[in-house]
C-alpha cells in the first residue's frame, strides 16, 4: 500500500473507536446522531432516519432513542423485527410508558388485541397522564365492542387530562354507542366550546342537540358548518365518516329530515345530501339540492354542490354547464378542476387539458391538478409531456409522494426502466407503505425477470396493505411465474380474474400460467379473450402471435 494511503487510513472504523469514547463524548455523538435522524425524517429518507436512531441508541442507549430506532423500522414494513425489538426494549426500560404504548401499537398491527391491550393498560399505570395510550386503549375497546371498558378508561383520560379535546370528543361518541345521548351531550359541548371552528366538534355536537331534542342550537350549528368549511369531494367523505362513526347512517338521516320538515335550513339539507351520498342515493341527493337551489339561487356553494350531484350521477354535459356557472374565486379553482375531469369522462380531452394548463398557471398551484394534466397527456399517448408535467409539479411540491410515484411510471412509459426503479424506490423509502409503488417495482423486476426474491417481498407487502386489490394479485400470480412456481401462479390468477374478469393483462398472465401448465386449449381459448379487450396494435400482435404459436404445437 503507498504511504499516502495510509496516511489516510484509520487505525478502527468510527463504529469501534466510539466505543472508547467518554460518557460524556457519547452523549454528544448521541445527540448528534439523533439529530441526523429527525433531519433525515423530516427529508423522507427512512432508511437514514432509522439508521441514525439505532447509532444514536448504542451510544446513549435511552427508552426515547430506543423508541425512535423502534418507530422507523416499523414505517419500513419491518413489522416482525420492530416487535422482538419492542420486546427486548419493555424489558430494558420496563417503566417507560411510551415504550409500552409504542409495543401496544405495534401488537395492535400485527393482530395481537389482547396483548396490545395489557401492554396500553400497563402504560397507564407506569403514567397516568400518558394520553397517546388513553386514545389507543379507548380505540381498541370500542373496536372490540367493550363499550363499558371503553367508557371506563375515557373517563378516566379526562379526568387525568382536561384539556385533552379529542378526550371529551371521544367521549360524547362512547356514550352514543352506549345509547346515553343525555350523557353525550355535556363532553360534546365542552369539546367543541374548546375548538369552536372544528368542523369534527360542529357536527358532532350539533348531531348530539338534535338527539336530545335542541334543534334550534343543532340548526345554527349545521348552519355554521356549512358557512365555514369546503365543499370538496374529501371533506364530504369525511362528514360521512363521522356520521358513521357517531351511529346508523339511517338513523342520522331519519333525524335530518324531520328537521328540515320542521325548519327551513340550508345548513340540514348539506347534511342530508351529504348522508344520502354516503347511502349511495345521489339521484334522492339531487333533488334535496336542487329544491335548495330554488330558494337561493344566488348560493355559489349550492351552485357547485350541484354540479357535483351532476357529475356524481353520470350526467357530465350539466355538470360542466353548472361548473362554469360558478363565480365565487376559491369555488371557481375547484369548479374548473372538477370540469376538467368530466371532460375527460366525456373523452373531450383537449378541453380538459386546456382547463388544467391555465389551473397550473395559477398562484401555488395544487399537486392534484399537476397529475390530472399528466394523466391526461398520458391518455393521449404523450407520456413525455406528462413526465415534462410531473417535473414542474415536483419543482413546486417537493418530495410530494403522489408526484413522484408518477414520475416512476412516467419514466418506465418513456423507456427509461432504470430511472422508474431508482424513483419507486425514493417513495417507498418516504412511504414504506405506499402499495402502489410496492407493487409496481415488484412487479417491474418480475417483469425484467431480475431480484425475484426481493420482487416477491415487495409484491407481498403491497397485498398486506390490499389483500383484495386484483391487480396485486396479478403481480403475485406473475412474480411466481417467473420463479416457476406455476402452481403457486395459477392460486393468485385465479383470484385476480374474480376482481377482474375482463382486464386484457390479466387474462393474458392466466394464459401464460395455463400453457406452462399444458392446459393448451384453454390457454388459447383466454388468449383470444384478450385480444379482444387488447386496444394497441402491438399488444394484440404479441397475442396473436402466442395463439399461433400454440396451435403449430
Amino acid at each position: 500500500m503507498p504511504l499516502s494511503m495510509m496516511v489516510d487510513q484509520p487505525v478502527v472504523d468510527a463504529t469501534d473507536a466510539e466505543q472508547f469514547w467518554s460518557p460524556n463524548q457519547r452523549q454528544i455523538g448521541a445527540i448528534y446522531h439523533y439529530l441526523v435522524g429527525e433531519y433525515s425524517s423530516l427529508a423522507g429518507k427512512l432508511r437514514d432516519s432509522h439508521e441514525a436512531f439505532a447509532r444514536a441508541y448504542s451510544l446513549d442507549p435511552n427508552p426515547f432513542l430506543g423508541g425512535k430506532s423502534i418507530l422507523t423500522m416499523a414505517e419500513l414494513g419491518n413489522l416482525e423485527r420492530a416487535l422482538a425489538e419492542s420486546r427486548k426494549m419493555v424489558l430494558l426500560h420496563p417503566k417507560d410508558a411510551y415504550l409500552r404504548f409504542l409495543f401496544g401499537q405495534l401488537l395492535v398491527r400485527a393482530g395481537q388485541l389482547d396483548v396490545a391491550r395489557q401492554q396500553l393498560e400497563r402504560a397507564l399505570v407506569i403514567d397516568r397522564f400518558h394520553l397517546a395510550s388513553y386514545h389507543a386503549l379507548v380505540d381498541l375497546y370500542v373496536l372490540n365492542k367493550q363499550f363499558q371498558q371503553a367508557l371506563r378508561v375515557n373517563k378516566q383520560m379526562v379526568q387525568q387530562i382536561p384539556g385533552a379535546v379529542l378526550g371529551w370528543s371521544k367521549l360524547s361518541r362512547v356514550y352514543l354507542l352506549l345509547g346515553q345521548n343525555q350523557q353525550a351531550l355535556m363532553p360534546a359541548r365542552t369539546a367543541y366550546e374548546m375548538q369552536s371552528s372544528n368542523p369534527s366538534m360542529i357536527l358532532v355536537y350539533a348531531y348530539i342537540l338534535e338527539l336530545n331534542g335542541k334543534s334550534e342550537q343543532a340548526i345554527a350549528l349545521y348552519e355554521k358548518l356549512y358557512r365555514e368549511n369546503a365543499t370538496n369531494e374529501h371533506f364530504i367523505s369525511y362528514l360521512a365518516e363521522l356520521y358513521r362513526q357517531l351511529g346508523n347512517l339511517e338513523q342520522a338521516l331519519g333525524l335530518l329530515d324531520e328537521l328540515a320538515r320542521r325548519q327551513t335550513s340550508v345548513g340540514v339539507n348539506i347534511q342530508r345530501v351529504v348522508i344520502l351520498w354516503g347511502l349511495k342515493r345521489n339521484q334522492q341527493a339531487k333533488k334535496v339540492l336542487l329544491t335548495t337551489l330554488e330558494q337561493h339561487p344566488q348560493d355559489q356553494r349550492l351552485l357547485y354542490l350541484t354540479a357535483l350531484a351532476d357529475e356524481r350521477l353520470g350526467n357530465c354535459s350539466q355538470a360542466i354547464d353548472r361548473y362554469r356557472q360558478v363565480q365565487d374565486d376559491k369555488l371557481q379553482i375547484l369548479a374548473n378542476f372538477r370540469a376538467a375531469i368530466c371532460y375527460q369522462q366525456l373523452k373531450q380531452l383537449d378541453k380538459a387539458i386546456a382547463t388544467m394548463q391555465a389551473l397550473i398557471k395559477l398562484p401555488k398551484p395544487r399537486w392534484q391538478f399537476f397529475a390530472l394534466l399528466a394523466d391526461l397527456h398520458g391518455k393521449q399517448q404523450n407520456n413525455r409531456e406528462a413526465l415534462r408535467v410531473i417535473h414542474a409539479g415536483l419543482a413546486q411540491h417537493l418530495q410530494m409522494v403522489q408526484l413522484l410515484f408518477l414520475r416512476g411510471v412516467y419514466e418506465e412509459k418513456t423507456g427509461n426502466v432504470e430511472g422508474c426503479i431508482a424513483t419507486m424506490r425514493e417513495v417507498i423509502d418516504l412511504d414504506p407503505m405506499h402499495g402502489g409503488a410496492l407493487n409496481y417495482l415488484g412487479y417491474l423486476l418480475a417483469e425484467q425477470n431480475r431480484n425475484l426474491s426481493e420482487a416477491l417481498t415487495l409484491v407481498q407487502r403491497a397485498l398486506q396493505l390490499q389483500p383484495d386489490n386484483g391487480y396485486y394479485l396479478d403481480s403475485l400470480a406473475w412474480v411466481y411465474y417467473q420463479l416457476g412456481d406455476y402452481q403457486q401462479a395459477h392460486v393468485y390468477i385465479i383470484k385476480a380474474l374474480e376482481k377482474y374478469p375482463k382486464e386484457a393483462v390479466i387474462l393474458e398472465h392466466y394464459a401464460d400460467i395455463l400453457d406452462k401448465l399444458n392446459q393448451r386449449q384453454s390457454a388459447i381459448d383466454n388468449y383470444r379473450k384478450a385480444l379482444l379487450l387488447f386496444e394497441k396494435a402491438k399488444d394484440r400482435q404479441r397475442v396473436d402471435d402466442k395463439i399461433n404459436s400454440l396451435i403449430k404445437k
